[in-house]
Formats: C-alpha cells, sequence, structure tokens
C-alpha cells in the first residue's frame, strides 16, 4: 500500500534546475530576438520607401493630367526660368498631390553609412512632412548642374528621404535614401542613369509633333542639325553602358545614394 502511494508522487523541476531552464531561455531570446527586430525593421524600411516612391510616380501622373499638359516638365512644377530659385513651386505640388506640410529641421544633421563613415547633411531645395511621417527634402536640378548632360535640358527633382525623420537609426541604406524624378515623372535611382529611351528620342526627331514639349531640337540650339544626334548618340551609349550600382557602393555610402537602386533591383528586399 505504502509503494503504491509512493508511485503516486509525481516528480517535479527543482528551484535550480527551473533557474537553468529561465537562463538557457534568456540566451535563446538574447540572441535571437535582435535578429528577428532587425529584419522586420529592414522588411518595414523597404515597405515604406517603395510606397513613397510609387505616390510620386502617381502623383507627376495626375499632376500632369490635371493641367492638360502632354508632360511632367509642362506641368507648371518645374521652374524653366534661367534664374528660378530651387523649387519654387514645390509647395503647391508637395500639399496638392503628396499631401505633405512644408516643415523645417526634420532630418538628422548628419547620416552614416552601413560600413560605418558619415556625412553632413544640408538640404538645398525644402522639406517636408508627409502624412506617413517621413521627412522629405525635394530640390530642383537646375540646368547649371547637369554638367552630364550640357546640351540636353532635363530639369529633374532630386529627392532625399528620411523615412522615420530624426529618429534612429539614421543610416543611408537602411533608413535614409535619395532618388530622382526625371523631366517626364518617373522616378529614376541614379543621376548618371539618362532618363530618356532612345525609341523616344529618335522618334521625336522624325515626328516633333510627338514631343511638343521640345520638338525635334534635342539640344536646344534652335535648329535640327547633327548636334541632336551626337546627342541621340551620346544618351544611347550611356544607356547601353549603364551598370547598376552594387551592394558595395551602397553599404559604403553616407548620402543616400545608391541603395535605391540595389533594393528596387532586388524586389525591394534589403538583404545587404
Amino acid at each position: 500500500m505504502m509503494r503504491d502511494n509512493f508511485k503516486k508522487i509525481k516528480k517535479a523541476f527543482t528551484l535550480a534546475e527551473a533557474l537553468i531552464v529561465v537562463a538557457v531561455i534568456g540566451v535563446i531570446a538574447a540572441l535571437t530576438v535582435p535578429a528577428v527586430v532587425n529584419n522586420y525593421q529592414k522588411e518595414a524600411f523597404a515597405t515604406h520607401l517603395k510606397k513613397i516612391a510609387n505616390d510620386f510616380t502617381s502623383a507627376t501622373t495626375v499632376a500632369t493630367v490635371n493641367r492638360g499638359k502632354p508632360s511632367f516638365r509642362l506641368s507648371g512644377v518645374f521652374c524653366m526660368r534661367n534664374n528660378c530659385s530651387r523649387c519654387e513651386y514645390c509647395d503647391a505640388f508637395m500639399s496638392e498631390y503628396m499631401s505633405a506640410e512644408r516643415q523645417d529641421n526634420i532630418f538628422n544633421s548628419s547620416y552614416r553609412s552601413i560600413s560605418g563613415s558619415s556625412s553632413n547633411f544640408n538640404c538645398a531645395g525644402r522639406t517636408y512632412r508627409l502624412p506617413s511621417g517621413a521627412a522629405i527634402c525635394m530640390t530642383q536640378k537646375s540646368q547649371g548642374d547637369m554638367v552630364d548632360y550640357p546640351t540636353y535640358h532635363k530639369p529633374y527633382f532630386q529627392i532625399d528621404v528620411d523615412l522615420n525623420g530624426t529618429d534612429g537609426p539614421n543610416i543611408s541604406g537602411r533608413d535614409y535614401f535619395k532618388f530622382f524624378i526625371d523631366y517626364t515623372g518617373k522616378v529614376i535611382g541614379s543621376e548618371n542613369m539618362p532618363d530618356v529611351e532612345p525609341s523616344t528620342i529618335n522618334d521625336c526627331i522624325m515626328d516633333a509633333t510627338l514631343c511638343p514639349e521640345w520638338g525635334a531640337d534635342v539640344n536646344g540650339d534652335g535648329e535640327i542639325n547633327i548636334a541632336d544626334v551626337n546627342v541621340i548618340t551620346e544618351i544611347n551609349n550611356r544607356l547601353n553602358n549603364f551598370v547598376p550600382p552594387d551592394d558595395n557602393q551602397c553599404t559604403s555610402n553616407s548620402r543616400g545614394l545608391y541603395c535605391f537602386d540595389v533594393l528596387r533591383g532586388n524586389n525591394w528586399k534589403m538583404d545587404y
């Protein structure tokens, strides 16, 4: 009878054993939780950036259609005068089409690269806060800035974005990026990539009515001549020889460059 009662007694963990189990669980959590949080944060940043880029593309399209213009370049967002100030018409565009508010001091004073180098930040244009909380610096690149295209006038915008404002991590390629909007309203990741397809520019040479905003006079000298053909050749060469940025260019840059191209080319997976 006593033996049967003894068998009914359930064996439990001792206090020491319980403490060991808790310690093991704590070590595992300490090793895995930061990685899980980091991966979640990178996925959230990539998704947020993709949405902002898509919103800009939609905004430029709607602005062009609403104003009844044949191209974004003529939509009134660009300042086409030689003496225009940076982003003279940006306030109306950002307010009407991006639901953004003009705000100052919404970027960090400096950003570092993933590899550790750092650069000071300065917005040459105007800064805005999106409804999502992201900070935007929108700068119109003047014709004088476009040293790579001295004979082909294509004003465009530079967009700096900090996905969560001054909050951390303030790292280029994580929460800070730079991309561009070309004169057609298309979002491009590199200012060195030509923003005109060869077929488009050749079609305009053959039929100026297809491109009423600049016609067949590609180089802007008032005539249709060999200089226009030379510009077409240069653009074709740039398109054919353009090499997308790689992971190393992205991770070593602290000014927001290159990572947009890398991220978009990798289907918005932030695995660098």
